[in-house]
């Protein structure tokens, strides 16, 4: 599925619609980044979710920002017309909502068209495992 990227303060950038299924299902917006290890969004959106932290997931993440602790659980989402099962961390305070290489890239080959602004997501029929996703 080939997307457009989409203006955020006055920029084009590679951000995909996400939709966050519990309860209180939410539609929001992150950006697929190539540079983050993990998918990371703002606590307020857990908090939104009513969705539990998993105590044993808990990572150190350093960006540009500084560093800071961030808590994950795993959040069935859907991209486009599939449903993921996502291993997703929550910090508070963060810019932008990112989709990062573990796990939602094993989801999705991803290539990026910087001439086009087009973000291009090719579904994986047969999901490679992760470290991560080990541990479900």
């Amino acid at each position: 599925m080939r997307l457009p990227y989409l203006p955020v303060g006055g920029a084009l950038k590679p951000l995909v619609q996400v939709t966050l299924i519990s309860q209180r299902p939410l539609i929001t917006r992150a950006l697929v980044d190539s540079g983050a290890d993990f998918s990371i969004f703002d606590l307020s959106i857990l908090a939104y979710l009513g969705t539990p932290l998993d105590p044993g997931l808990q990572r150190r993440v350093t960006g540009i920002g500084g560093t800071i602790t961030a808590h994950g659980t795993w959040i069935d989402a859907i991209i486009g017309r599939h449903r993921l099962h996502l291993l997703m961390f929550f910090a508070p305070n963060l810019p932008m909502n990112l989709l990062g290489r573990d796990n939602f890239f094993h989801y999705f080959r991803v290539s990026f068209d910087e001439v086009r602004h087009e973000v291009d997501l090719r579904y994986r029929r047969q999901r490679p495992t992760s470290t991560s996703s080990r541990h479900t």
